[in-house]
């Protein structure tokens, strides 16, 4: 619980919007491109993709009236740094209809019935705003080519009735992306939901917490893509698929820890196909996704379970669910310089004998007994062997990902770790780590390994040179 609280602080406090003064206003009603003028609100602009109009700086009460309304409009607008509010279960905060170009950025939009609603309009983004409290948080019915993203949707929808944080009808082509959208409806539906046969939808990195569903897919949406969203502590299910025979929509790469993870009763796609990549849980393969209650195991360190994940309801299985690696490493030293450094080694279930790290070379070298095919993981320092990693089993190259920790240091070059990953199979593996540099010691002018005589020979040798 701790930790949810901590994630959900840190999320939310990402996505708040720049406190300035505000000025009041009377709601603002643009019907058609004529009207956008200073009585209604616009302080500056032409209308135009490089200058589009801007409404700005207003604090909007919505209680008689939609706080900002525009419609029937194709000309380009922004409406940023407003606050529109108390338009209670008859008013929206902001209304756009039949408009397209528009985009609103860095505003409030609480205690309305739709806090952001946009039907029958095309290329509209919705950005870095807080709309909390509503009864609907952002609402897009029969839009197109519409983004939201970076915002904080949360607390809307308590009263219990249907609703949502980030709900999404007959609409195709939309991305919902790194958007908080949580604490909303923990009954009925939920942090984002989608209706009315929408399609061709993105939803990526989103944080999705204590909801009712996390997700919520119902009535042929098709060609749902959602991936790398990290869905936890919502009450009834993370990601429920209503009953519908669609095959088309795709999950793989989410964090999902619920009372109830998810239910299908079709056969969508719970995994993608193995592939090289940081996973959500930080592992070095992109597969399926993690599930709190998968019970399965991991028996070559791989970071994918060894069984596949049945999903309730339906026929759906993620044949390649994740699993969190063991933090199970040994330690040894590599010696350069005088100094030892520490080289962690991650390999499960495997014996490692004759660790040796030649320093001329910068090489390091080990073996390694497995009873089965395993997967393990160097981590090296960088003050120990620099640039790109190669491996080799038996003096043969091998497939390895290589990905570095980097400090930046205020001068000189940067600390940190350089991380190989690589497979052994069954049995007796000798495997060599080379360096694309040797990390030189300080003095070390002949890069021999050592600082002696012969580097003070060479700078006295050319003491006094200077540059042609």
């Amino acid at each position: 619980m701790i930790l949810a609280i901590l994630i959900l602080a840190l999320v939310v406090g990402s996505y708040q919007s720049p406190v300035q003064s505000l000025t009041s206003h009377a709601p603002i009603l643009i019907d058609g491109d004529a009207n956008f003028t200073p009585a209604n609100g616009v302080i500056s602009g032409s209308g135009t993709c490089f200058d589009p109009y801007i409404i700005e700086g207003w604090d909007i009460n919505a209680a008689a009236a939609h706080g900002i309304e525009i419609r029937n409009t194709r000309v380009h607008f922004t409406i940023r740094n407003v606050t529109v509010h108390d338009g209670g279960n008859l008013y929206q905060g902001i209304k756009l209809q039949n408009v397209g170009n528009g985009k609103i950025e860095n505003t409030r939009a609480l205690n309305n019935y739709f806090g952001i609603l946009a039907h029958s309009s095309t290329s509209i983004s919705c950005l870095n705003s807080n709309v909390s409290s509503n009864q609907f948080g952002v609402y897009l019915e029969n839009c197109t080519y519409t983004t939201i993203s970076n915002n904080n949707v949360i607390s809307n929808g308590l009263d219990g009735t249907t609703s949502g944080g980030i709900c999404i009808s007959l609409s195709a082509h939309i991305t919902i992306s790194h958007n908080n959208a949580s604490y909303s409806s923990e009954t009925v539906d939920g942090g984002i939901w989608f209706t009315g046969q929408s399609n061709d939808v993105t939803v990526l990195g989103n944080h999705i917490s204590h909801n009712g569903r996390g997700i919520y897919i119902g009535y042929s949406a098709t060609n749902i893509n959602a991936t790398g969203n990290t869905i936890m502590d919502n009450s009834w299910y993370g990601i429920f698929l209503d009953n519908y025979p669609v095959t088309t929509n795709r999950f793989y790469d989410n964090y999902l820890s619920n009372t109830n993870n998810v239910r299908d009763t079709s056969t969508e796609a719970w995994n993608t196909t193995k592939a090289v990549g940081s996973n959500i849980l930080g592992g070095p393969y992109l597969g399926g996704n993690y599930y709190s209650d998968y019970t399965g195991i991991d028996s070559d360190g791989d970071g994918i379970g060894d069984t596949s994940y049945s999903i309730p309801a339906g026929s759906s299985v993620d044949q390649m669910p994740l699993v969190r690696i063991p933090d199970i490493v040994q330690t040894f030293f590599a010696s350069s310089g005088g100094v030892d450094y520490p080289v962690q080694v991650y390999a499960p279930n495997t014996t490692i004998s004759g660790f040796n790290f030649n320093e001329t070379q910068g090489n390091l070298n080990l073996t390694v007994t497995a009873g089965a095919t395993r997967f393990i993981n160097f981590t090296i320092p960088l003050e120990l062997m620099e640039g790109a990693l190669t491996a080799l089993i038996d003096n043969k190259p091998v497939a390895a990902i290589t990905t570095w920790n980097l400090t930046e240091m205020p001068s000189g070059p940067p600390t940190g770790t350089t991380s190989i990953y690589l497979t052994v199979e069954k049995g007796i593996s000798n495997i060599t780590i080379v360096a694309q540099y040797v990390a030189r010691l300080p003095g070390d002018i002949n890069n021999d390994g050592k600082v002696d005589i012969k580097d003070v020979a060479f700078v006295a040798k050319h003491f006094g040179d200077v540059k042609p």
